[in-house]
């Protein structure tokens, strides 16, 4: 399973959302302008962890693919069996998001 593209765009611009958002709150002073700012980032905080988690998942089943090419036996067998563990997860994700992503509104679609 992978994200499906409008799915992709729609992260991006969630992403750049969230850190427009981050640095909006830095700076803002006033105090009710501040809570909704917080209350419309705490939303995305979803989508961000899901980021953050596929490429944890990503970058873990590069090095696993390394194990599996080598001569080591055991790093072989813990590699596969991580491998599609690691898969498994991911697909989970990508099912999640694709199904969440688009029901999702971004407040301010311009960024």
């Amino acid at each position: 399973m992978h994200l499906d593209d409008g799915v992709v765009d729609k992260l991006i611009r969630i992403k750049k959302r969230y850190e427009h958002l981050s640095t909006q709150l830095s700076s803002e002073r006033d105090l009710q302008t501040k809570t909704v700012l917080q209350k419309e980032k705490d939303g995305m905080e979803i989508f961000m962890s899901c980021l953050k988690a596929l490429e944890t998942i990503q970058n873990d089943l590069e090095i696993f693919s390394d194990h599996l090419t080598g001569d080591d036996k055991k790093l072989k067998d813990v590699a596969e069996t991580y491998t599609d563990e690691f898969i498994t997860c991911r697909d989970q994700i990508h099912s999640q998001l694709n199904t969440l992503v688009p029901k999702y509104s971004i407040k301010d679609e311009k960024l």
